[in-house]
Formats: structure tokens, C-alpha cells, sequence
């Protein structure tokens, strides 16, 4: 049933009861009312599928007797709630609507009223056993999810008038079970939202319960706190991670109930609901890390020469540190995540990424066997930002070099997808022009930015192309490099919100190609261009502006030798004495996600720090990928130190 059609019988509906005016009429149909239940609107139409018998006009009026039924219970619920008389009215006027709406289709006589009077039984044991929850008494997770369940129970309706148009009952507890699943998890997200407002309507909630565990706890007096200040005791105490996790487990099982039925339009609404609920669990997780973040820096020292023992062991020191905080995050599944975007956390390739840093710093892969054996065993198709996107040339870059890092057997199938994102032109793009939809509301919008091919992602895999083939990709590719070097001899990122990212890939990649090559000379002058470039951008201080970027270049500097000796222990100085406690080191925001269509990043003119939306910078919030770079710039200059000092 289409939207239009679902408003205008609505409204119809109302008008022939001939006892509502026509400003109620006007406010029981606004927009924002059919914008805000598109779920119910929409359900009917979900579940269809599986009953392909039952007429496309029985289908429109299930879709309006479940969204007449909505209205209804949604009147008493505010009127019980809120003690809002006002939406009496509204809950009986509906309530009776689709009673009679029902009976039409469904005789008094027939069974479809035995499965109802089941449904409205559990609707009214959850409205008496809300009321009779009090802070004292609380209840446990069982009893708040059995009540939400009771509460959402007259989204049953949907199966059951579904069930008996077709006379097929072998998807009903299926579909049920989904349903109660997905309506748990919206209570969950919903007593985080309504937090406050449940505290000025005198409504108990699971979440407010334990808030008030928590305070009491702590020794603090639950009704002497503001609701603004309980509001930020249940974000800091972690109970809102802790819900919106269970939300996402919740929505994952609804999803996984029906998995097997072709419910297409139902699927990607689950996944839909699913993805918002673990940004919202991200996002508000990174915000209380930012809050509870008490970690000391050490004493900033004055930058000296690291030519003695005590420099060294400093090195070897802040390394193991780094490493040991490194290993500790790896996730459940034995990968790393960082970097929160609108797609979800970087999981795949932050993971690739951390674990040839790791390698390349002589970390045995005995210390995260488990992790490499996961990497190892990741198709080509998964060379991606994390399982919600498609695979990428940057992604696979790093998968590529991880094989060959960690010895292990890398198929051609493998290798011919990473070379497939190198162009023509020797530039390699990040994604395939058919591989992205990529969406701004309702709008497709063009990615010929993200299409096209980047500096940034060329210079990293001209970077492992030289250090780890002989393949005839590299010099087409290092040719690129060369031809679109900036006039002030750096490179630009397109991703990054530095150049120093590109332009240290680029003098990595280029001092490590074949140095009996024709263009040696031309090269070694444009590596030096560059690392004057790096050299003049960096700060009094020794850094380069963040953690990041400062080993970013040190990396560039680190390719040349001694002509940047100062500038090189100056910046490896700034990282020792920046290094945190737990062994990591922060980072400002650094990836940047351009709209699809923007071919050229550094026209815009303003970016916004957020991990969500187009135009934006977000941050390295694990402090795994930048402290595994660290890792690998320390042991490199660790090592040449060592190799001079013989």
C-alpha cells in the first residue's frame, strides 16, 4: 500500500466519524505523524511476501487497520503515561476504527478474534505491570525485555490477520519472534532517548533502575540529582553502551530469524535499524572515552641527539609499551576497529594496516597468531573498510603487503584484484565505478570522486609494489608519482587531511624502487624536494602537527639518511615525549570522507569534525592505527641508529 493512498483512507476515515473537527482531523494526520510510524505504514507490505496469496486489496486494508490500531494505543499509552487526557480521544476514536475495520474482514465467529484477545491479553499485563514498577523494587534485563515485548505485542496483529487471509500459520513464530526482537531493541534505544522525559512524567524505566543502582552506589541521593545530571551519570556509567549493545544483539537476531525467507524490503530495514544502533553505540562510546580520558602525557623534555644507550633503551622502552597496547585492543573476532564513519568502524582494513605495521617493526606473528590467521584466511572480496562496504585498492594495498610480510602463500586471484585498481594512467583508484551506490537521503549521488583515481592511495601501493614485486605495474606507476608531483614537491592526499600522507608514501615508494634505474637521478631529486617540504612544515617543537603525521614524516625522512638528521631525531624526541601512559599516542582528526562527487578535497573550504556525513574528519578513537605506525617508525630509526653505530 503506497503512503498517499494510506493517508487519504485515513483521513477518510476520520472525517465519516462526523465527531472530530477539522483542526484534530488536521493534527491526527500531519506529516510528521505518517514520517514518524513509516515502520507501521510500511510493515504489511514487509511480510507479504511470504503469504503471495492473500489480494493486493486485503493487503491495503491490513496496512490501515494496523496503522488505525497504532494510533489507538498510542492515545492510552500517553494517556496513561503522561495522564494526557487529551489523547483519550485519540486512543478510543482509532481503538474503535479498527475493531469495526477488522470485523469487516473477520467475523466475531471467526478464530482470528481467539489469536487477538492473546494479543491484547499481553498488551494489558505489560500496561499493569509498568504501573506497578517502582526505583525500589527495579526489575532485571528478563523483565524488562518480557515487558517490552508485551508492550509491542499488538505488532503480532500484522502476522496474524496476514496468517489467516492466506490460511498458512508456518511462518508465525518466525515472523512473531523477529518482530519481538526488533521491538526490544527499539525500547532499548528509546528509554536512552526519552531519559529525561521519563523522569519528568514520573516513569520508571530499565535503564533509569539502574542509573539508580549505580548512584546509589556512588552515595549519591537519586532525588536531590537533576534529570539533566542523571542524564550524564547514565551516559559516563557506560549503561547507555551497555543498552544500545543490546540493542544491536537484539536487531541481529531479528535479522538472523528471518534470513532464510525472502523478506527483502523487511531484511534491509532490520539492517538499516542495525547500522544506526551501532553508530549510536560508537558514537556515544567514543564521547565517554573522550570524557573519562585521564591519561597523564609524559614530561615534555628538551629535544637532544638520541646517540647514547638511554636514548636507545628509551626507543626499545616506548616500543614495547606501544605494542603491548596495540595487541590489547584486538576485538572479540581478533581484529582491531578504528575510525568511525556513517559505514561503521574501519574493521578490514584498520586491521591490515595495524598488522603490517606490526611485522614491519619485528613483531614475531607469534604475538597476535590468531589475528593473522583471520587475515590470512580474508577473500578478496573483504579487502574492504570493514564487511558493510566493498573491497578498495587502498584496503587491498595493505592486505597484499600483509601476505607478503607474514610469508604467506598469496594467490594470484588475490593479486590480480589489487592490481585491477590501478588505472591506465598508472594512478589507482579507491573503489570501481559500479562497486558504490553511495546515498545523501533519498538521493543517488554521483562518485566520480571516490572513482577516480588518488595520489594518495597510488603512493601506498607504489610503496609495497617496490618493496615486495617485480612487477611491471611499479614503474607505470611510479612514473604517475612523478608526473603529479606538486610544484613544492609534495604529493596530495585525498583521503587524509594532510598531505604528509602521500607525500610520505611517495618518498617511500620512490627510495625504494630499483636504483640502477635511468630515472634515478630525476627521482633522488624529487624525493629530496619532497623531504624539504616535510622538513619545512615541521614545528618548533618537533612534531608535524599530531602523533600521525609526525611518524608519517619522520618515515619519509628516515628513507634519506643524514641530511635530515635533526629534524628526524627532533620529531622522534616529540613522539617519546608524547607518548601516554598506556603506551598509545593521540591523534587529531585525520581520515576525511569527501562527498562521493568531489574530485578535488582541497577546494572545500570547511570541514566538520564528525564521523558521520560527507565533508567530514574523523579520528584515529582506538589509537590503534596511529600507534602501530608509531611502532614501525621507532624500530626504524632504531635500526639504523644501530646500523651507524657499528
Amino acid at each position: 500500500m503506497t503512503k498517499d493512498k494510506l493517508i487519504n483512507d485515513y483521513v477518510a476515515l476520520l472525517k465519516n466519524t462526523k465527531s472530530l473537527s477539522d483542526q484534530e482531523i488536521m493534527d491526527w494526520s500531519s506529516d510528521r505523524i505518517f514520517s514518524e510510524h513509516q515502520f507501521y505504514i510500511e510493515l504489511i507490505q514487509y511480510l507479504s511476501p511470504v503469504f503471495p496469496h492473500v489480494k493486493q486489496t486485503e493487503l491495503e486494508q491490513f496496512a490501515l487497520i494496523c496503522f488505525t490500531f497504532l494510533r489507538g494505543l498510542i492515545g492510552f499509552d500517553r494517556l496513561m503515561d503522561n495522564h494526557d487526557h487529551s489523547k483519550f480521544k485519540l486512543g478510543l476514536i482509532n481503538y474503535e476504527l479498527a475493531v469495526k475495520l477488522t470485523t469487516d474482514i473477520y467475523p466475531k465467529n471467526h478464530l482470528f478474534w481467539q489469536d487477538y484477545s492473546r494479543i491484547q491479553a499481553n498488551f494489558f499485563d505489560a500496561i499493569h505491570c509498568e504501573k506497578a514498577i517502582n526505583v525500589q523494587q527495579g526489575f532485571d534485563q528478563a523483565a524488562f525485555e518480557q515487558l517490552s515485548q508485551n508492550k509491542s505485542a499488538y505488532v503480532k496483529l500484522a502476522v496474524c490477520l496476514l496468517s489467516h487471509a492466506e490460511g498458512d500459520f508456518s511462518h508465525v513464530q518466525t515472523l512473531n519472534d523477529s518482530l519481538m526482537s526488533l521491538h526490544v531493541a527499539l525500547q532499548y534505544i528509546d528509554d536512552i532517548k526519552d531519559f529525561k522525559q521519563d523522569i519528568q512524567n514520573q516513569q520508571v524505566s530499565y535503564i533509569y533502575c539502574q542509573t539508580a543502582e549505580f548512584l546509589d552506589e556512588l552515595g549519591i541521593e537519586l532525588s536531590e540529582t537533576p534529570a539533566d545530571t542523571l542524564y550524564k551519570y547514565m551516559q559516563l556509567s557506560g549503561l547507555a553502551v551497555e543498552h544500545y549493545k543490546a540493542a544491536v544483539s537484539k536487531l541481529e537476531q531479528a535479522l538472523a530469524l528471518v534470513s532464510a525467507l525472502s523478506l527483502t524490503q523487511y531484511q534491509a530495514f532490520l539492517s538499516k535499524e542495525l547500522r544506526q544502533t551501532e553508530k549510536l553505540m560508537w558514537a556515544t562510546r567514543i564521547a565517554i572515552e573522550n570524557n573519562q580520558f585521564m591519561l597523564k602525557k609524559r614530561p615534555l623534555r628538551q629535544p637532544r641527539p638520541l646517540n647514547d644507550i638511554v636514548g636507545i633503551n628509551s626507543i626499545v622502552e616506548a616500543n614495547n609499551l606501544a605494542i603491548d597496547f596495540v595487541l590489547q585492543q584486538l576485538n572479540e573476532n581478533g581484529l582491531w576497529e578504528s575510525f568511525l564513519t556513517d559505514n561503521g568502524r574501519g574493521s578490514y582494513w584498520v586491521s591490515a594496516f595495524v598488522a603490517c605495521h606490526l611485522l614491519e617493526a619485528g613483531v614475531t606473528p607469534q604475538q597476535f597468531n590468531l589475528t593473522i590467521e583471520r587475515l590470512v584466511n580474508v577473500p578478496k572480496e573483504r579487502f574492504s573498510y570493514n564487511i558493510h562496504t566493498p573491497k578498495d585498492g587502498d584496503s587491498s594495498t595493505f592486505f597484499i603487503h600483509f601476505h607478503q610480510l607474514c610469508q604467506r602463500p598469496l594467490s594470484s586471484e588475490k593479486l590480480d584484484s589489487w592490481l585491477d585498481f590501478a588505472d591506465e594512467s598508472g594512478g589507482w583508484r579507491t573503489y570501481h565505478d559500479s562497486a558504490i551506490s553511495p546515498m545523501m537521503g533519498n538521493q543517488t549521488l554521483e562518485c566520480d570522486g571516490w572513482t577516480s583515481t588518488h595520489v594518495c592511495v597510488t603512493a601506498a601501493a607504489a610503496y609495497v609494489l617496490a618493496t615486495s614485486f617485480d612487477n611491471p605495474v611499479l614503474e607505470n606507476t611510479l612514473d604517475h608519482l612523478v608526473k603529479v608531483q606538486q610544484c613544492g614537491g609534495h604529493w596530495q592526499s585525498y583521503w587524509w587531511s594532510s598531505d604528509i600522507y602521500a607525500t610520505s608514501f611517495a618518498v617511500q615508494a620512490l627510495s625504494k624502487s630499483n636504483s640502477s634505474n635511468s630515472g634515478n637521478v630525476e627521482k633522488n631529486d624529487r624525493i629530496h624536494r619532497a623531504c624539504d617540504w616535510l622538513a619545512a612544515k615541521q614545528n618548533d617543537s618537533g612534531d608535524w602537527g599530531d602523533a600521525f603525521y609526525t611518524a608519517l614524516a619522520v618515515k619519509a625522512l628516515l628513507c634519506v639518511g643524514q641530511r635530515w638528521q635533526t629534524e628526524i631525531e627532533y620529531g622522534i624526541n616529540w613522539l617519546l615525549n608524547n607518548q601516554l601512559t598506556d603506551g598509545s599516542w593521540l591523534t587529531t582528526n585525520v581520515l576525511r570522507v569527501p562527498q562521493p562527487d568531489v574530485r578535488a578535497p582541497e577546494k572545500i573550504s570547511r570541514w566538520r569534525k564528525s564521523p558521520f556525513g560527507y565533508n567530514t574528519l574523523t579520528i584515529d578513537d582506538q589509537r590503534t592505527f596511529t600507534t602501530s605506525l608509531i611502532v614501525s617508525t621507532l624500530h626504524q630509526f632504531w635500526q639504523q641508529k644501530k646500523e651507524t653505530s657499528c
